[in-house]
Protein backbone atom coordinates (compact mmCIF):
# COMPACT_ATOMS: atom_id res chain seq x y z
CA UNK A 1 0.00 0.00 0.00
CA UNK A 2 1.35 3.43 -0.90
CA UNK A 3 0.39 4.86 2.51
CA UNK A 4 2.56 2.38 4.40
CA UNK A 5 4.82 4.03 7.00
CA UNK A 6 7.71 2.07 5.52
CA UNK A 7 7.51 3.96 2.21
CA UNK A 8 10.05 6.77 2.02
CA UNK A 9 10.10 9.57 2.90
CA UNK A 10 8.03 8.22 5.80
CA UNK A 11 10.28 6.95 8.61
CA UNK A 12 8.85 3.52 9.42
CA UNK A 13 11.77 1.76 7.75
CA UNK A 14 14.26 3.74 9.84
CA UNK A 15 12.60 2.77 13.11
CA UNK A 16 12.24 -0.85 11.98
CA UNK A 17 15.99 -0.98 11.28
CA UNK A 18 16.78 0.58 14.66
CA UNK A 19 14.69 -2.09 16.36
CA UNK A 20 15.98 -4.96 14.20
CA UNK A 21 19.65 -4.10 14.70
CA UNK A 22 19.08 -3.17 18.37
CA UNK A 23 20.57 0.30 17.90
CA UNK A 24 20.44 2.94 20.58
CA UNK A 25 17.91 5.51 19.36
CA UNK A 26 19.42 8.06 21.74
CA UNK A 27 22.39 8.17 19.37
CA UNK A 28 20.38 8.56 16.16
CA UNK A 29 22.27 11.74 15.23
CA UNK A 30 25.47 9.68 14.98
CA UNK A 31 23.92 7.37 12.36
CA UNK A 32 24.60 7.70 8.64
CA UNK A 33 22.21 7.00 5.79
CA UNK A 34 23.51 6.57 2.26
CA UNK A 35 20.82 6.87 -0.36
CA UNK A 36 20.49 7.34 -4.07
CA UNK A 37 17.23 9.25 -4.11
CA UNK A 38 15.75 12.46 -2.79
CA UNK A 39 13.24 10.51 -0.67
CA UNK A 40 16.08 8.54 0.98
CA UNK A 41 17.67 11.79 2.11
CA UNK A 42 14.34 13.36 3.18
CA UNK A 43 13.61 10.29 5.27
CA UNK A 44 16.95 10.31 7.09
CA UNK A 45 17.03 14.03 7.69
CA UNK A 46 13.50 14.06 9.07
CA UNK A 47 14.69 12.01 12.06
CA UNK A 48 18.09 13.69 12.45
CA UNK A 49 20.27 11.14 10.68
CA UNK A 50 23.28 12.43 8.75
CA UNK A 51 22.86 11.65 5.06
CA UNK A 52 24.93 11.23 1.93
CA UNK A 53 23.26 11.15 -1.46
CA UNK A 54 25.27 8.86 -3.71
CA UNK A 55 24.75 8.80 -7.44
CA UNK A 56 25.78 6.04 -9.77
CA UNK A 57 24.73 5.09 -13.27
CA UNK A 58 23.24 1.83 -12.06
CA UNK A 59 22.10 3.03 -8.60
CA UNK A 60 23.44 -0.26 -7.24
CA UNK A 61 27.17 0.48 -7.35
CA UNK A 62 28.29 -1.20 -4.14
CA UNK A 63 31.93 -0.21 -4.77
CA UNK A 64 30.84 3.42 -4.62
CA UNK A 65 29.04 2.88 -1.32
CA UNK A 66 31.97 0.91 0.11
CA UNK A 67 34.40 3.70 -0.80
CA UNK A 68 32.14 6.26 0.90
CA UNK A 69 32.01 4.17 4.05
CA UNK A 70 35.77 3.71 3.97
CA UNK A 71 36.25 7.45 3.57
CA UNK A 72 34.09 7.97 6.65
CA UNK A 73 36.05 5.26 8.47
CA UNK A 74 32.86 3.42 9.31
CA UNK A 75 33.17 -0.14 10.48
CA UNK A 76 30.24 -2.48 9.93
Amino acid sequence: EWRCSCRKPRVGMIYAAIEYFKLDIDHITSFWLIGDSKTDIECGRSVGIRCIQAYSEEHQDMDLYASILKALEVRL
